[in-house]
């Protein structure tokens, strides 16, 4: 899904950028509990998507489901 491959690139990012700069994982707790902050969004993005797409493809009905949401995802 989307937020897994942003979850992914975070920590990829987070790899190639600070290979001669800074440790990964991180030893500044601030930063590390950060990375991991990211991992837990991705993953807290992807449960609060599947009610909705149950709503869609098991009742056949897009009423109530958050817009804001989707247009978020293709961002």
């Amino acid at each position: 899904m989307v937020h897994d491959t942003h979850v992914k690139s975070h920590q990829h990012i987070r790899k190639r950028v600070h290979t001669k700069f800074e440790k990964y994982p991180h030893p500044n707790k601030l930063k590390n509990n950060l990375d991991k902050l990211v991992y837990a969004a991705g993953f807290f993005g992807l449960v609060m998507t599947i009610p909705q797409i149950l709503k869609i493809w098991v009742e056949k009905n897009v009423a109530g489901i958050s817009v804001v949401s989707w247009i978020s995802y293709f961002l």
